[in-house]
């Protein structure tokens, strides 16, 4: 038997929004990157002309 613990709703709604700011914070690291990739690329294909 699977031990369940039940949570308040105020628990979840919690979890939920630090569950949001995190994925939050890790959509603007990807775009922070692809950024920073698009500039690398464009240097890179710069000094191969």
């Amino acid at each position: 038997m699977m031990d369940t613990e039940i949570y308040s709703d105020e628990h979840l709604l919690a979890e939920l929004h630090s569950l949001k700011e995190s994925i939050d914070r890790i959509a603007d690291f990807i775009l922070e990157m692809k950024r920073d990739y698009s500039v690398l690329d464009e240097k890179i294909e710069l000094n191969s002309t």
